[in-house]
């Protein structure tokens, strides 16, 4: 890990002006909105972590949006299952010189949802063929049943049936064709904490 205290001020040209807590630099660079920085030639090391020091303390989001990435058995038979089961929207096809499918793009009720093959020679592989599934995708839905319902005439397969849980939803389960776990969560009432915690406590076999 970087420390600004390894930048050297007569090396690099630095201005540290700890009294108000600003560094400016006098590098051999100029330094616009954002994070946008253009240079004239390489930085050193040191101008790099100033440029990261700056970065990460203006407070500007580097990752506004949360997406999916999902490694999935076949990419275009993933297009059609989620277009079906979930109502997605394919926003984007890249191709391989061959026209195969390389990756896609879906949308699900604004959520992005990237799909891409698993990679011969890496780690990426799916949860099928890995036999685990180590997380569930929890959408909220208006109707459990109904969804549940669609998502298994589109080929999904019943992982948990519906059921009123006792935090305070109807949910259910399916996996997909590739092995992920997808979740429709129905709310029904709002269930104050300690009474979720009481059930906790019992299911566990814990006693005060």
């Amino acid at each position: 890990m970087h420390h600004l205290a390894a930048l050297d001020p007569l090396r690099d040209g630095l201005d540290l002006r700890s009294r108000k807590g600003v560094l400016r630099s006098r590098v051999n660079m100029s330094v616009r909105s954002g994070d946008e920085i253009g240079r004239r030639g390489e930085l050193t090391s040191s101008q790099r972590e100033l440029s990261c020091f700056r970065n990460t303390n203006l407070k500007e989001p580097i990752m506004t949006d949360f997406a999916l990435h999902l490694v999935v058995e076949d990419v275009p038979a993933a297009m059609d299952f989620y277009e079906r089961a979930l109502g997605a929207r394919v926003t984007r096809v890249l191709h391989l010189p061959d026209r195969s499918v390389a990756t896609a793009e879906l949308a699900i009720e604004g959520l992005p949802l990237a799909l891409a093959a698993p990679l011969p020679g890496t780690l990426l592989a799916t949860p099928l063929s890995t036999g685990t599934s180590v997380a569930a995708y929890r959408l909220g839905v208006p109707d459990a049943d109904a969804a549940m319902d669609r998502a298994v005439s589109a080929g999904a397969m019943v992982f948990s049936p519906v059921q009123d849980a006792f935090w305070g939803v109807r949910t259910g389960e399916v996996l997909d064709p590739s092995g992920h776990r997808w979740a429709f969560d129905q709310r029904v009432r709002d269930v104050p904490m300690e009474e979720i915690e009481s059930q906790l406590a019992a299911m566990s076999g814990a006693s005060d």
